[in-house]
């Protein structure tokens, strides 16, 4: 399964031409800060996005049950501290859930988290499709992904306007 370290202490993991890295990174970050708000106040991150003890991984599984444009089976973005090896939270993009794998507890993500997992799973599935269709190798994903991010906002501006 195709994975992108989106929040890491390691900064060599983004795009070097471009400041912002992943384009999901500031949604990513957001969720990030209310799972932990919500299931473990201690360890939330602080106020910014360049947290350096807080690590998030985004996770898609593309189906290949089917001829025709890809379909993403599953989506996942999982946390951990700096400091753990293994995940600590995943969020079930699909199923709207947090699991605690501390716990062993599942929770519903609040519904004002619903436009920012709407972006993401769209961007994914944007980013899936595009991908598949050039016959070019990009320099990397993270440039070809802020690509495709701009393309979508542009394209989401003109349905607004017209």
């Amino acid at each position: 399964m195709p994975t992108w370290t989106i929040i890491s202490p390691d900064i060599t993991v983004f795009d070097s031409t471009n400041d912002h890295g992943h384009p999901m990174r500031m949604h990513t970050y957001r969720i990030m800060k209310a799972v932990y708000h919500i299931l473990d106040p201690s360890n939330e991150p602080i106020s910014t996005v360049d947290e350096v003890n807080n690590i998030a991984t985004l996770e898609y599984a593309v189906s290949q049950e089917k001829t025709g444009p890809p379909e993403i089976s599953s989506l996942v973005i999982h946390l951990r501290l700096s400091t753990q090896t293994d995940t600590r939270f995943d969020v079930m993009l699909r199923d709207m859930q947090i699991e605690d794998k501390v716990e062993n507890t599942r929770v519903s993500l609040p519904g004002e988290l619903t436009p920012l997992l709407t972006d993401i799973s769209a961007f994914i599935r944007e980013f899936v499709f595009r991908r598949s269709a050039i016959k070019w190798k990009p320099a990397s994903d993270c440039t070809f992904g802020n690509r495709v991010w701009q393309q979508m906002q542009v394209e989401k501006y003109h349905q607004r306007v017209s």
